[in-house]
């Protein structure tokens, strides 16, 4: 679903899809280098985006694991 590739070769943004009380809503998930971008419309229609940023550590045995950094954290 974050294949950055499969998004440049449909144009379309994949996105999580659910049904609240009376209307469909619908979160647009983009992989960036660095993150993940969540894309959503209000209830105006205006564009609302949240980046939450990724960082690596390195695993026991070799390897990274990714993690999400919250994204009110302070970077210090």
């Amino acid at each position: 679903m974050l294949d950055p590739a499969r998004i440049g070769k449909t144009g379309c943004i994949p996105a999580a899809t659910w049904k609240s009380s009376q209307r469909v809503d619908q979160l647009g998930v983009i992989a960036k280098p660095c993150g993940v971008l969540f894309v959503k419309r209000d209830g105006q229609a205006q564009l609302g985006t949240l980046f939450v940023q990724v960082s690596f550590s390195p695993t026991r045995f070799g390897g990274w694991r990714a993690w999400f950094r919250c994204p009110g954290a302070s970077t210090a």
